[in-house]
This record gives C-alpha cells, sequence and structure tokens, in this order.
C-alpha cells in the first residue's frame, strides 16, 4: 500500500485495481491530482529487470528504429545535431548503435541491463549533452521526480514515450 503520489506527492491516492505482474498480485492506484498511475511499492524489479528483453517483445527492432527517427526529428527541432544524446534506459545499445551508424555521438547508459550492442560508448557521469532519451521508461521509475533530475543533469531536453493508459 502507498499513500502518496510518488510524482506529485499528493496524499490522497485512490486504488484503481489488482493485477497480476510476475508472480505477484499488484494494487495500481491513480492520483486525482496530477492522473499519474503507479503500482503498490514494488518490490519485484530484482526479478523484472533480471532480463532486458522479454521474450515475447517481438517489436524490439522495429521500436528501436522509429525510435531513431524520432530522435533525428528532435534534434532538428532542438537544432543541435552535433551534440551527444544520452539513451537513459538503453537496454541492449540498440538505439545507440543505430544512431552511431548514422553519424549521431549517442552514448547508452542503463543501470539495469548489459550492455551488448554499444559497448564502447557507455555515457560517463558528468558528461553533457544536448538530449537524453528515456524510451518507455517513465512507467518503470520507482521515483519519477528524483530520476526527471537525473535526466535533466545530464541534458536540457528530454524526449521520453510512455503507454499511456485509459480507464473508459
Amino acid at each position: 500500500m502507498i499513500n502518496q503520489c510518488r510524482c506529485c506527492g499528493h496524499t490522497q491516492i485512490t486504488r484503481l485495481f489488482y493485477a497480476h505482474l510476475l508472480d505477484q498480485k499488484v494494487a495500481y492506484f491513480e492520483c486525482p491530482k496530477c492522473c499519474y498511475v503507479q503500482t503498490e511499492e514494488p518490490t519485484w524489479l530484482d526479478q523484472a529487470y533480471s532480463s532486458a528483453i522479454n521474450i515475447s517483445d517481438t517489436g524490439i527492432m522495429a521500436r528501436n528504429s522509429s525510435n531513431t527517427s524520432l530522435v533525428l526529428a528532435t534534434l532538428a527541432l532542438i537544432g543541435d545535431r552535433q551534440s551527444p544524446v544520452v539513451d537513459f534506459a538503453g537496454g541492449h545499445g540498440f538505439l545507440v548503435r543505430l544512431l552511431r551508424d548514422i553519424g549521431i555521438d549517442a552514448f547508452w547508459a542503463d543501470p539495469y541491463s548489459d550492455n551488448l550492442v554499444a559497448r564502447g560508448f557507455e555515457y560517463q557521469c558528468g558528461g553533457k549533452s544536448s538530449l537524453v532519451t528515456a524510451f518507455e521508461a517513465f512507467e518503470h521509475f520507482v521515483s519519477p521526480v528524483q530520476e526527471m533530475k537525473k535526466l535533466l543533469h545530464i541534458a536540457p531536453n528530454i524526449l521520453l514515450t510512455t503507454h499511456l493508459m485509459s480507464m473508459t
């Protein structure tokens, strides 16, 4: 059970439903103030992150190819294609390798995964860039405010994606 929103700190969150996650029955909550949906305190992270790629994930390469286009478009919008890009929660490094293959100075960071594809291009803490990406990562942040501060320390621009829930 949690008693406040991990995103905005509001103290009157509402239980939405229970669902099975891995081998546990987990409660999901929504904050009426910021609409952030979160689980109870996650006790399953070691089990969940024991493998960076789910065996049933058949779209991983297509998503990384699509994400490459999103990064290029974002760099064009911010007008800085020369500055390094950091892929936070970069999994095995597919996106970093794809970006480097087309001339983007990209670096990998992921505390829960092994860098198998972009070895040698690990982000060094303290390095600055113009863009940090976090594809399908925000929903996994246990402490979203602290994680966003960490991302903003890396770069002033964050490109993140997440799955939006609709209860209707």
